[in-house]
């Protein structure tokens, strides 16, 4: 599961992740942030299963059109999400 809240007057965001299931010791959970204005991913955080909930905070919600939830290899070689997303999350528009 991934909640995603956000304020637009903090400008800053948490995602939560709950029943990750197990993929072993070679891949890792990657959190990406996507920026609006080019679709370029950031990895925010790498996150184990099993230490749950996995809350990861960021700021700049104005700069950002979604957070990504993707498999990655556990050595931590990713720069770019290498697989398909697992989750999808959209930031509401700027009011």
């Amino acid at each position: 599961n991934a909640v995603l809240t956000t304020s637009a007057k903090a400008d800053a965001g948490m995602i939560e992740l709950t029943g990750l299931p197990d993929v072993g010791s070679s891949e890792t959970y990657s959190v990406w942030l996507i920026e609006a204005s080019t679709d370029r991913p950031t990895l925010l955080a790498n996150v184990v299963p099993g230490e749950e909930p996995a809350q990861e905070g960021f700021n700049g919600v104005e700069k950002i059109a979604s957070v990504m939830v993707s498999l990655e290899p556990a050595d931590g070689s990713s720069t770019a999400p290498s697989s398909a997303p697992l989750a999808v999350l959209d930031l509401p528009e700027p009011k």
